[in-house]
């Protein structure tokens, strides 16, 4: 299920990854978090290509070893006070159920000038919360807030960023999911993603990354 998620749920591979640490100005030895980083596909290729010193959070203790990905709660970050460069949150930050207390501790442990990363999907359409689609007792949604982009981005400059970089990647999360459709259907998709089509049509998701400086 992670394998499937990953593909329908990382638009454009990698290329967001690299383009959110070379915004970011992370140089190697840098030490930075990725928060609900999964299997930690992304922290061992910024490890690998970049040089950083990463480390993952992950509230699913099947993932963690705790070494390179720690069991922990975004909300309540395992991480000393201004100790880490970077923060990055791709496709996770939707799914945290405390957004505001994330970023309170992602302020808190960034050193200053440290940059938050934060890729994930948004609602071009109509904002969606988890509630609105409930899913069968027993199946993960992987599909979490649906909000609009400046909802988000007011988010983050409220709890105390600046917003250095904004792009919208909305056609690489088209491209990925029109490949995911081709493969196995509408059904296989939403699935995935715990939701009907129709509240997928309702949102008409897009995709955003934002680059974030403590201030």
């Amino acid at each position: 299920m992670v394998e499937c998620w990953e593909n329908i749920c990382r638009p454009g591979g990698f290329e967001i990854t690299a383009r959110a640490a070379e915004l970011s100005g992370w140089q190697p030895g840098d030490r930075v978090l990725d928060l609900g980083c999964g299997t930690g596909a992304s922290l061992h290729y910024l490890e690998e290509h970049m040089g950083l010193f990463m480390q993952g959070v992950e509230a699913d203790a099947s993932l963690c070893d705790a070494v390179k990905i720690l069991y922990g709660d975004a909300s309540t970050l395992p991480t000393e006070e201004e100790s880490v460069d970077g923060i990055l949150m791709e496709c996770s930050f939707s799914r945290m159920e405390q957004p505001e207390q994330v970023l309170k501790e992602c302020i808190r442990v960034l050193k200053p000038g440290g940059c938050l990363a934060v890729s994930d999907m948004i609602a071009c359409g109509e904002e969606i919360i988890p509630e609105d689609f409930p899913h069968d007792a027993g199946t993960r949604a992987f599909l979490g807030r649906l909000e609009y982009a400046e909802t988000v981005a007011a988010r983050i400059t409220r709890a105390g960023f600046r917003i250095t970089a904004e792009e919208n990647h909305t056609n690489a999360l088209r491209e990925m999911w029109g490949q995911a459709i081709l493969d196995g259907g509408r059904e296989a998709v939403c699935g995935e993603l715990g939701c009907s089509w129709e509240t997928i049509r309702r949102a008409k998701c897009g995709y955003y990354l934002w680059v974030c400086e403590k201030i």
